[in-house]
């Protein structure tokens, strides 16, 4: 799996709302109302991630979720990482309005 360019990620990152790049790495920051709430987002991103075989990195404390993607295998972002984050953009956006 290729890299995506710079000049690329930076157009996609304009209709990712909320992710960051940091180090290399989409990075995605969500605050539920509880740790349940987490938990059902989580519980959707694992079925997607095993769906895919491409899985984040993420640390959950309480009611706060920390997402990286990065393709290991190519030391970068790749479409796999803009595919999962547009899809956890989206199940937030549709179970949280937000």
């Amino acid at each position: 799996m290729e890299n995506i360019s710079e000049q690329f990620l930076k157009k996609e990152m304009e209709t990712l709302p909320g992710w960051q790049l940091e180090d290399n790495e989409l990075v995605y920051q969500f605050e539920g109302r509880s740790f349940i709430e987490v938990w059902v987002l989580m519980s959707q991103i694992a079925f997607k991630s095993e769906e895919m075989n491409h899985h984040p990195d993420w640390r959950n404390i309480y009611n706060k979720l920390t997402i990286r993607l990065k393709t290991h295998d190519s030391d970068g972002i790749t479409s796999l990482d803009l595919e999962l984050a547009r899809f956890i953009s989206t199940r937030v956006k549709e179970l949280f309005n937000r």
